[in-house]
């Protein structure tokens, strides 16, 4: 489609334009009920920021380093993000034809330049986002003990990563749990609380029926955006797979040595991201350039990720992100990762393979991929091996 160089879908990042935005206001009840271990940066499992030394499996070894945080930069100071903010209200069958296609042409813009890029007005609730933030929250405050009973393994239920990675561990705590189709969040409840915990099991079960309607816009725009059929991509995915991952990062004593997750990019198809007000996510863009998203109450972040990369053979890549740790407060983000069935075969779109677009990947398993993954990340493989995985199914 034609790129515009300027959209109305493309919102400024000003005090201006976020006054005006339901979304962006800032109300109280937004921090109202959360636990006050997590409003001091402090969490049971992992060493407070008053700890005068990091322990040693948190710090990331010196080539990583270099590559690490900006050791002078404050970051409790605000950040300006340049990653896109659109509106997603010009995503309407109903509305302006010609709202929805800049907004189209907006998203190949951002996810050609970054591979990502933040949306408002998305349709889905800010009660709805409010909640599963408290319920996350409400799990992490627990006794280590009773969190681990939910320790299942394969990157599912609750990890402390490093103690399974054998390399250096990121500073946070996770629960992962599957949605769709495979469901398993009564049981992670049923194991960790001895009475049924009715709120956890709905409010999540809420959040991932929003998030899998928001996810099915988000096919149709990615489709429009390449001058694709609407259908292209959710054609394929009535069978999809769905979880989430909760991550909390304690604050943490000297963020210049380690961080919160290390640089990657997601093996699925897309990533929808919730990140709370504190900040420290930061995306890869141009030529080692890491640059702060800016959070923005009930925005969420859309990374593209390896498998979709790989469908629009590289028109579309997958972003590299990673989180700094703060030295004052703690951060919560709640991911809702996106795949194909494990049985489909993941094949270049056929507009997007041409002279000028040879053909860079063979047809793949995503089930295949995904177990390769799996096994690569328990290894240890940190960076190289996060620029480089999908080279092993590129056409010789």
């Amino acid at each position: 489609p034609p790129l515009s160089s300027h959209s109305l879908s493309i919102l400024a990042i000003n005090s201006s334009v976020m006054a005006a935005s339901p979304l962006h206001h800032h109300s109280p009840a937004f921090t109202s009920h959360i636990h006050p271990h997590f409003n001091r940066g402090e969490l049971p499992s992992l060493p407070h920021a008053a700890d005068r030394e990091l322990p040693h499996k948190f710090i990331c070894p010196q080539e990583e380093e270099e590559e690490g945080p900006d050791k002078s930069q404050d970051h409790l100071l605000p950040q300006v993000s340049q990653l896109p903010v659109l509106d997603m209200s010009k995503f309407s069958d109903s509305g302006n034809l010609q709202e929805r296609k800049a907004l189209a042409s907006d998203v190949h813009d951002a996810c050609k330049e970054w591979g990502s890029f933040q949306v408002v007005n998305h349709g889905v609730p800010l009660g709805v986002i409010r909640k599963v933030k408290e319920v996350a929250l409400g799990f992490f405050a627990l006794p280590t003990e009773q969190k681990e009973k939910v320790s299942l393994g394969r990157r599912m239920g609750y990890e402390r990563r490093n103690l399974d990675v054998q390399t250096s561990g990121p500073w946070q705590e996770s629960l992962a749990i599957g949605v769709h189709p495979d469901d398993n969040v009564a049981e992670i409840a049923g194991k960790v609380w001895e009475k049924p915990n009715h709120d956890f099991v709905d409010v999540i079960k809420e959040y991932s029926k929003c998030a899998a309607e928001f996810a099915h816009k988000i096919w149709i725009l990615l489709a429009e955006s390449l001058g694709l059929e609407s259908n292209t991509f959710s054609k394929h995915l009535e069978d999809y797979r769905a979880s989430f991952r909760f991550n909390v990062y304690p604050s943490c004593p000297h963020p210049s040595v380690t961080f919160g997750a290390g640089a990657h990019t997601d093996p699925n198809l897309i990533t929808i991201l919730y990140q709370d007000e504190v900040g420290g996510l930061e995306v890869h863009h141009g030529e080692g350039e890491w640059i702060p998203v800016q959070p923005h109450e009930g925005a969420f972040v859309i990374f593209i990720g390896d498998s979709l990369q790989a469908w629009t053979n590289d028109i579309y890549r997958s972003v590299e992100h990673r989180v700094v740790t703060n030295p004052k407060r703690a951060r919560l983000s709640v991911s809702f990762f996106v795949a194909p069935s494990r049985v489909i075969m993941i094949n270049p779109l056929e507009k997007w393979v041409d002279e000028a677009h040879p053909l860079k990947y063979k047809t793949f398993n995503w089930r295949d991929f995904e177990e390769w993954v799996q096994e690569s990340t328990m290894k240890g493989e940190k960076l190289a091996f996060k620029r480089n995985w999908l080279s092993r199914i590129v056409t010789a």
